[in-house]
């Protein structure tokens, strides 16, 4: 069965999450440094270290969202998040956060940017 998104909600490998706060992403992109030369063309580098996006998700701790939230961890790269229409693939939870049952965890990803 497949859920349809709307606009506005998040989905972490087709299921949709529920969360407490806005959910909070940061698009990466190559930093490109230009170096001149003596008597020659200008050189271009291009750094693509900083090339991920960040997607910072709130939700409320329950026992169900850390059964969740610790496959996506065991799943590695191998998540996609959907978030305002745009597609973040090879999503990684870069670490499990402190939780509380019925307190607020936050989880960060680090996924490649949306095409």
């Amino acid at each position: 069965m497949t859920n349809i998104i709307e606009f506005g909600e998040l989905s972490i490998n087709g299921d949709i999450i529920a969360t407490t706060q806005e959910t909070a992403t940061r698009d990466g992109c190559p930093k490109r440094d230009t170096v001149t030369q003596m008597n020659g063309p200008n050189v271009t580098t291009q750094d693509n270290t900083p090339n991920f996006s960040e997607i910072e998700v709130t939700v409320l701790d329950s026992m169900e969202s850390r059964v969740i939230f610790d496959a996506l961890y065991d799943n590695g790269t191998n998540n996609v998040i959907t978030y305002n229409g745009k597609n973040y693939s090879g999503a990684k939870l870069v670490d499990k956060p402190q939780r509380k049952v019925m307190g607020e965890a936050t989880y960060m990803f680090h996924a490649n940017p949306p095409a």
